[in-house]
């Protein structure tokens, strides 16, 4: 019995250390996985650069990858003996180790009150490992963050609503490829309390999207007058007070 159990307690052992991943395959895969990433958001910014709306004559996308997690990352393939002893811990789940490398090679990082296990799995996610950022280009200005002080508010939410087309379009090509059938795209977008935004930020908006073709149902019950209405839209006014809706074009 004794015999038997030393057998199986030994293929187990063995089986164990084949299935086990090592540190240099999780900084490959994590790396593969944010270059594919990286990619997508080429092709994404072709399409951005061709958007043309308010001051605004082209969008893109900036995608980095964290100074702390590359060196995460170069620690994990060239692993040092010391930083070998984490992995092989038996007592160590492999998040564990990934959390207490972090924090060997990163120091000066608080991680906060997050568990190494927690905070190990984190680690394991490559979108954690990234920072993005939006520029926009104002022709004269060059490319500048789009942050609320560079840009108006209709252009603020027209950058969105670019964004997020790009997105929904990648979506439809992958989906024709996985198909293998042509895709008519209904493009509708949603945008509530528009009452707030002055009659520029709006006219910003419907120029976006008579350019990319896009649909916008807009709940703007003051701001939207016959004359502003652009003539490829339905214009509706609802008056809370009497109930009732107006045809406006």
């Amino acid at each position: 019995m004794e015999v038997e159990l030393a057998r199986l307690t030994e293929e187990l052992n063995q089986r164990e250390s084949r299935l086990a991943i090592s540190s240099e395959s999780v900084s490959s895969i994590i790396k593969k996985t944010i270059q594919r990433e990286q990619n997508r958001i080429r092709i994404l910014n072709q399409g951005l650069s061709n958007i043309h709306f308010g001051q605004v004559n082209g969008v893109r996308l900036n995608v980095n990858i964290r100074e702390s997690h590359q060196i995460l990352l170069d620690s994990l393939a060239n692993p040092e003996k010391s930083h070998k002893q984490l992995f092989d811990n038996s007592r160590l789940t492999f998040s564990e180790a990934m959390a207490k490398l972090f924090q060997r090679v990163n120091p000066h990082i608080d991680v906060g009150q997050r568990s190494p296990q927690v905070f190990g799995e984190e680690l394991l996610d490559y979108r954690n490992y990234l920072e993005m950022g939006v520029e926009v280009n104002r022709g004269s200005e060059g490319w500048l963050q789009a942050e609320s002080g560079a840009l108006s508010t209709g252009e603020a939410i027209g950058t969105g609503q670019s964004i997020l087309l790009m997105v929904i379009q990648s979506w439809e090509e992958e989906s024709r490829r996985l198909r293998s059938k042509d895709i008519v795209p209904c493009r509708l977008l949603f945008l509530d309390e528009a009452a707030r935004l002055d009659a520029k930020s709006i006219a910003t908006l419907f120029e976006l999207c008579e350019r990319l073709n896009m649909q916008l149902l807009i709940a703007a019950p003051e701001n939207i007058s016959q004359r502003r209405a652009p003539p490829i839209n339905w214009c509706v006014r609802y008056s809370k007070t009497t109930s009732t809706y107006t045809l406006l074009a």
